[in-house]
């Protein structure tokens, strides 16, 4: 068992779930997955962490491990992208490692591809809990991506009522005002 928690979608939500989680005092290792080589470089750029600005104060986590989430086009078969980081030790290239625990944030419509890119993690023993507005999400993702019902992952549906907003740095947000998290899992 890997009790690592990967978050695919980098807006708001995903930002702020990754940031909480890294801040419980015992908390599981949290892998932010990236679909860009610009975006894992802003991340460095901005200091490899995540900021959230609360009644004019930043909170600041560190910690946070990134993968890329999909194979990067190149101009040349033999062509390698760098490691980004201290001593690189995160690469560009996409690992082969299962997802135990997924949280999914990306918007409704891009969430098929963003799963597809990583399909070849997940595991019947994986858990997806999905952040997002929009119904009949979970049966597009069945028919596409797991059409047998004996290898499909368990779903978990959360609600974020938190008001935060995006920033002009990449991975600072403001949150306007405190809410809720909530969970339901769905029957298998």
């Amino acid at each position: 068992f890997n009790p690592t928690i990967h978050v695919l979608g980098m807006g708001t939500a995903g930002k702020y779930i990754a940031y909480s989680l890294a801040g419980l005092s015992h908390g599981p290792p949290v892998t932010l997955l990236m679909h860009r080589p610009l975006l894992m470089q802003q991340w460095h750029d901005e200091g490899a962490a995540i900021k959230v600005l609360i009644n004019g104060e930043y909170h600041v986590q560190t910690g946070f491990h990134i993968e890329s989430s999909s194979p990067i086009r190149r101009e040349d078969p033999n062509q390698r992208f760098p490691g980004f980081g201290p001593n690189l030790e995160h690469s560009a290239e996409p690992p082969n490692t299962a997802i135990e625990t997924l949280i999914v944030t990306t918007d409704v419509n891009t969430t098929l591809s963003a799963l597809s890119s990583i399909k070849h993690r997940l595991r019947k023993s994986t858990t997806i809990c999905l952040f997002q507005n929009g119904l009949g999400i979970i049966e597009k993702i069945n028919e596409t991506l797991f059409p047998d019902p004996h290898d499909r992952p368990t779903y978990v549906m959360g609600r974020m009522s938190h008001n935060l907003k995006s920033t002009d740095r990449n991975f600072t947000i403001v949150k306007n005002e405190a809410g809720e998290i909530s969970f339901a899992k769905l029957a298998q």
